[in-house]
């Protein structure tokens, strides 16, 4: 029900980025390239006491529009989302963050800068160009019961698409319940 857990078992592997909004994020890992919600398992709480901010570079919970909405969407931030940050206080579970980009932050602003077209719903801003997850593996992975919690750095993954890969640093020492 993590996005380590996901990773592990290939879920994201033939889902698409669905949404790209110039200057501001890209969303992907929810659906299918046919536009299929792809089933996530049960929703819930996500890190409500999460430190960390929506800044630029960072990888945050995708979530509907209620509080125990978080499952397998992810955003990637191309800017501070201070709002994201406002709307968390409310809505625990909604946009907590659980990594940062480390490489192929040029894959991610060509991707968030494809053309769009509004396919209706959450689609409204679906890239033209479908951009496929590939694959998405863990580099650095943990074992299974950690010694001590990991140092930064120790925890990657790598989402392979068309454009190029994407290496993410997992936090999960600030969001255990959505990384681990």
């Amino acid at each position: 029900r993590s996005f380590l857990a996901r990773v592990r078992r290939g879920f994201y592997d033939g889902t698409v980025f669905h949404r790209a909004d110039s200057g501001t994020l890209i969303q992907g890992g929810g659906y299918t390239a046919g536009l299929a919600r792809k089933p996530a398992g049960l929703k819930g709480a996500a890190d409500s006491n999460n430190p960390l901010k929506n800044s630029a570079g960072t990888v945050t919970t995708g979530c509907l529009n209620n509080p125990f909405s978080a499952t397998a969407e992810f955003i990637l931030n191309t800017r501070d989302n201070g709002l994201f940050d406002s709307w968390r206080a409310d809505n625990p579970s909604c946009y907590s963050v659980f990594g940062r980009v480390v490489e192929g932050q040029e894959v991610v602003r060509e991707i968030e800068y494809l053309p769009v077209e509004n396919k209706g719903g959450p689609f409204s801003k679906m890239p033209a160009e479908t951009v496929v997850l590939e694959h998405a593996s863990i580099e650095l992975d943990l074992p299974d019961t950690p010694p001590a919690p990991p140092a930064y750095g120790e925890l990657l993954a790598v989402i392979s698409t068309p454009k190029g890969d994407i290496v993410l640093e997992l936090f999960p020492n600030e969001a255990p319940m959505t990384v681990a």
